[in-house]
């Protein structure tokens, strides 16, 4: 608990200095005069001039809040690959056990789930929940962010346009940084990221007749490294109602065809 005097006067500071002043000159002539009851006088000027002053004891009892670290989990589609989603709980476990040494840290964190975007190709964005989580935490109480992601984030503002040469700039560019960033990617050096990319898929079918997609699988890293197109093959698994209907290996950036029988509507 803190205690504090403050002052208050019913009058203004200049008004009170100008009557002190002059109380003081009254006082000192009174002195110089010898006259009688000057102690009467000079307890009499003292306690008006305190009341005019209007004294006030503020006590405060103060309740220390603790720093917050803010740990954003991405746990998009790309996280299932290889035991990335294991490298996230790894990682997340022991972050918890840093900040439980320290009694004045507590941890939050916010699992991203697949966004609509994600779903539909368009990216995984990070920096929306991050900024809406940090909004519920005072400024001067975060401690700081750390982002458990595979890097493959397309929400990253302007402030941030050389984190990585492969993260593009898509939505929120004007989101400010609420504090320090710290990133811890998942997955294994050197790793190359591919994409499928469906070409060519008929509109319709008929139930029991044969349909086929034509499909390319993109690599970006061989594309970086302006490697001939087919020099290296990917395994392709199709799946339909999530059983396996056929595995091939396809060349890299060439387009290939798959045919498979529609069973149902």
């Amino acid at each position: 608990m803190i205690s504090q005097l403050i002052f208050t006067p019913f009058i203004s500071w200049p008004l009170l200095t100008f009557f002190g002043v002059l109380g003081l000159v009254l006082i000192g002539l009174a002195v110089w005069q010898r006259a009688r009851g000057i102690t009467l006088r000079i307890i009499g000027f003292a306690v008006l001039y305190l009341v005019l002053l209007n004294p006030h004891i503020i006590q405060e009892k103060r309740t220390p809040q603790p720093d917050i670290a803010i740990a954003i989990v991405d746990e998009s589609p790309s996280q299932v690959i290889e035991g990335r989603r294991q490298q996230n709980e790894k990682t997340l476990k022991a972050l918890r056990e840093a900040v439980d040494l320290h009694k004045n840290l507590k941890l939050k964190v916010v699992r991203v789930q697949a966004t609509d975007a994600d779903k539909e190709g368009g990216g995984t964005y990070l920096f929306g929940p991050l900024a809406e989580a940090a909004t519920n935490v005072p400024q001067n109480q975060l401690a700081g962010i750390v982002l458990i992601t595979d890097g493959q984030v397309h929400d990253i503002p302007k402030l941030l346009p050389n984190l990585s040469p492969n993260l593009s700039l898509e939505k929120n560019k004007n989101l400010s940084l609420p504090g320090p960033i710290h990133v811890v990617l998942t997955g294994k050096r050197n790793e190359s990221d591919r994409r499928l990319i469906i070409e060519k898929a008929p509109s319709y079918g008929l139930v029991g007749k044969e349909v086929s997609i034509v499909y390319r699988v993109e690599d970006r890293q061989a594309r970086g490294k302006k490697q001939p197109i087919g020099s290296e093959n990917a395994e392709v698994i199709f799946k339909a109602d999530g059983k396996k209907v056929g595995s091939t290996r396809s060349a890299v950036g060439k387009s290939q065809t798959f045919t498979f029988k529609l069973m149902h509507a």
